[in-house]
């Protein structure tokens, strides 16, 4: 009976073993599953980090190219103006003669000391036909500014 009472305490005592082992084979399996679940959350972490700091480069780049493009326009907007700012000076040069021609054109024909050619209109429309029709306008009551205009 001793014998007995040893085997069955042994026996107990393997049964507590194998369901403490088994207990912390469970335990131990839930926690690989864990791990493995922040493995696979961390891989999917990294994966799209690397994603997100890819397009970030991408974007970066692109930003970079625009600057580039847009500084490029504006020195070309820039040359532009001072290209139209010189026409505008040059022409504005060019009135200011022509109205400085046209003023001793007209002083000269309103001047008493003019010089009068006897010149017919044949001979003048040879010579130059718009000084012809310019002598038929002023003629006819017209200034010379008047005619320009």
């Amino acid at each position: 009976s001793l014998l007995f009472l040893e085997l069955k305490l042994q026996l107990q005592l393997s049964i507590e073993h194998a369901e403490a082992i088994a207990g912390l084979q469970a335990e131990l399996r839930k926690e690989r599953e864990l791990s493995s679940m922040y493995k696979e959350s961390l891989d999917k972490a990294e994966h799209v980090a690397a994603e997100i700091s890819e397009q970030w480069k991408s974007r970066e780049g692109l930003f970079e190219e625009t600057k580039q493009v847009l500084a490029s326009i504006q020195e070309e907007i820039e040359e532009e103006k001072r290209l139209r700012s010189l026409e505008v000076e040059r022409k504005d040069e060019e009135i200011a003669e022509l109205k400085e021609e046209l003023s001793k054109a007209n002083d000269l024909l309103k001047s008493k000391h003019a010089v009068h050619l006897n010149v017919s209109e044949d001979e003048l429309a040879v010579l130059s036909p718009a000084a012809v029709e310019t002598a038929r306008l002023l003629r006819g009551g017209q200034s010379l500014t008047s005619i320009v205009r």
